[in-house]
């Protein structure tokens, strides 16, 4: 269990705080383009590298101890 707060801590401190942070610092008086730009060359870099990071980690993390839905549950899970 310790490995997954490990991880979980891991990617907040590198991943989450990163994307949260360009995505605060979006250039909102810039105009829609600059700010169009700003979320692809920027945002979603940062959102691909938290996007591998957690993929990557949830097939290392049993689903008894994985904090959030799989994919397959996602799409496919009704509640």
């Amino acid at each position: 269990m310790n490995f997954v707060f490990y991880i979980y801590d891991a990617v907040h401190r590198k991943y989450i705080v990163q994307y949260s942070a360009s995505v605060e610092a979006v250039p909102a008086d810039a105009g829609c383009e600059a700010e169009s730009h700003y979320y692809h060359n920027v945002v979603m870099q940062n959102m691909e590298s938290l996007h591998s990071v957690v993929d990557e980690t949830e097939l290392m993390v049993s689903s008894k101890y994985w904090p959030y839905p799989s994919y397959g549950e996602m799409l496919f899970g009704v509640r």
